[in-house]
């Protein structure tokens, strides 16, 4: 019961990501746009809980233990609406880096420094490969008029 009521709460999930996806405009494959692997993320992420429902549904699902407690869990949702609601008003680098904050915080990550160094990396690492290398437009948000 509990991997159906979960996979039913991640479809949405996967939905609502797609929808802000095409909010920041997909582009394609070619020219790809702010949106685009956002949107494939969703797809992704949707796919995977549909086939967690089926399985639930047909009685089939493993039941394997929770994942962590239901606070990171609501973290991590609510740090993901605070994405997708900021992503394009503050910009990708400091909307990313809180995403990822919260995300190594429910994952268990004690030290603060570890926390803020592992974050930056992830931030300035997927900004390099999207921005810099594949020409992805990324929201610039309040960065743009700090430059």
């Amino acid at each position: 019961k509990g991997d159906l009521i979960a996979s039913v709460v991640f479809i949405a999930l996967g939905i609502g990501v797609m929808a802000g996806a095409v909010h920041l405009r997909v582009g394609t494959p070619v020219k790809p746009q702010a949106g685009f692997f956002p949107f494939l993320g969703g797809i992704l992420f949707t796919a995977l809980a549909g086939i967690l429902f089926v399985q639930a549904w047909r009685g089939q699902s493993v039941g394997a233990a929770p994942f962590g407690r239901l606070g990171g869990v609501v973290a991590v949702v609510l740090g993901f609406a605070f994405y997708a609601a900021t992503l394009e008003v503050i910009g990708y680098i400091p909307a990313t880096l809180v995403l990822a904050a919260i995300v190594l915080k429910v994952l268990g990550t004690e030290s603060f420094k570890e926390l803020a160094a592992i974050s930056l990396l992830v931030v300035l690492g997927s900004y390099l490969l999207f921005q810099r290398l594949l020409g992805v437009s990324l929201p610039a948000g309040i960065i743009a008029s700090l430059w």
